[in-house]
C-alpha cells in the first residue's frame, strides 16, 4: 500500500509540474526550467519544489510591473 501511495504522489507531482511548465512557457519564462536538466538530483528536486510553490497571481503581477500589463499577458 505504501508503494501505491508513493506512485500516486509521484504522478500528481509530475502532473502539477507539467502545468507549471506550461504556464511558465506561456509567460515567456521557460528559461527557468533549464535547471531541471542539469545539476545534482538534490538540486533538481529543490528546483521542482520551488517551481511547484510559485504563486502565479503574484508572478503575473510582478511581470505586469516590470513589462507593463498588456505586454506581460502576451508572454
Amino acid at each position: 500500500m505504501t508503494r501505491l501511495v508513493f506512485i500516486t504522489q509521484e504522478r500528481k507531482t509530475k502532473a502539477m509540474l507539467a502545468a507549471v511548465k506550461k504556464r511558465l512557457t506561456a509567460l515567456g519564462q521557460s528559461h527557468v526550467l533549464e535547471g531541471l536538466n542539469s545539476g545534482e538530483e538534490s538540486q533538481r528536486e529543490a528546483l521542482t519544489e520551488q517551481l511547484l510553490s510559485i504563486n502565479f497571481s503574484q508572478f503575473q503581477h510582478a511581470l505586469d510591473n516590470v513589462f507593463g500589463s498588456s505586454e506581460s499577458k502576451l508572454r
